[in-house]
């Protein structure tokens, strides 16, 4: 069947279907932003359905016979992940939550010579388990998915603006200079995804990771700025005297610690938050850890003490303060 051929009666057509697009996107922007973040995922997802000028000036640009339903982008989703590595899982979840018609990796799609627009389009239709029953119209309609990284998307909207929109014919050598940049993309995304996987394999890094959730409870009690570098000589040795799993020690172990003895943390701070002689350590993050370590078991703290790269008077300042007197298991 012939589609409308005037402006007037394509915008008609769109405008009585644009409010079930806007809710498509909605719909699915909302079911992949959800599983995302409940895997610990931060992206930025964003969804729009097409402006109604935008689906006219497309539908006589290219000439379509029923634009309603050869116009692909209606409804539009873009899941931006900050890494590299994060995009595998974004595909997992979109795969999961849509029933897919169509999946094109840009990069794939280019020679081995070639430059161009980066990332992962899909064609998809919502699966019923995402839709509230008042949304079951929806169904039958498909919605386009976009993943990029975030200088995969940086670089996509800066050409667009400057290449696509642009109010003149431009020539291809002018064309090229915004086209090579994205080498730089593909450059910057590798390199990152280069330092996670050499900073993940370092030896030291599982217990690092309780640092944040440390320095979550310090700010309760002193806003002086930590020193990274003594953390990273100091932590890895006291959390592996818990032999816990560094993901749960501070909700396992610090946490209560500090709920149960909050008012002698509170003295301490106080008393020394002027004292230019007191130990570091206690305006550290890992303070928290060592009290806690200092209240359960002080020999073995002891023993566990990187002594070979930090003197022991550090320690046995911390627990002076405390009230714990170490004994020296030599």
């Amino acid at each position: 069947m012939a589609g409308p051929a005037s402006y007037t009666e394509i915008a008609e057509e769109f405008i009585g279907e644009r409010a079930r697009y806007e809710r498509l996107a909605a719909v699915i922007a909302g079911a992949v932003g959800t599983d995302l973040a409940a895997l610990h995922r931060d992206v930025i997802v964003q969804w729009r359905a097409k402006d109604v000028r935008s689906f006219v000036k497309k539908a006589l640009r290219k000439r379509y016979d029923d634009p309603l339903h050869e116009i692909g982008d209606k409804a539009g989703v873009r899941v931006i992940a900050h890494y590299k590595e994060d995009l595998d899982l974004v595909e997992w979840v979109i795969e999961n939550r849509c029933t897919v018609h169509a999946k094109e990796s840009k990069l794939e799609a280019l020679q081995y010579d070639q430059l161009g627009y980066l990332g992962v389009h899909y064609e998809v239709s919502p699966r019923l388990e995402i839709l509230e029953p008042t949304d079951v119209d929806l169904l039958d309609l498909r919605a386009e998915v976009q993943v990029h990284t975030k200088a995969q998307s940086a670089w996509a909207v800066v050409s667009h603006d400057l290449l696509y929109k642009s109010p003149l014919d431009i020539a291809p050598e002018l064309r090229r200079t915004i086209t090579r940049l994205v080498a730089l993309v593909e450059l910057f995304d590798d390199e990152v995804a280069r330092f996670q996987h050499e900073l993940r394999n370092h030896p030291d890094f599982t217990e690092m990771q309780v640092l944040e959730p440390l320095d979550d409870l310090l700010v309760e009690f002193t806003d002086r700025r930590p020193d990274r570098a003594l953390s990273a000589l100091v932590v890895p040795a006291v959390v592996r005297v818990f032999e816990k799993d560094p993901e749960t020690l501070v909700a396992d172990v610090v946490e209560p610690f500090v709920a149960t003895h909050r008012a002698a943390l509170e003295h301490i701070y106080r008393a020394y938050a002027e004292d230019s002689r007191v130990t570091p350590l206690l305006f550290q993050p890992e303070a928290l850890l060592i009290f806690a370590s200092l209240d359960a078991d002080p020999y073995r703290l002891r023993e566990a003490w990187p002594s070979n790269e930090l003197p022991i008077d550090l320690l046995e300042s911390l627990a002076n303060i405390w009230g714990v007197e170490l004994a020296d298991p030599g």
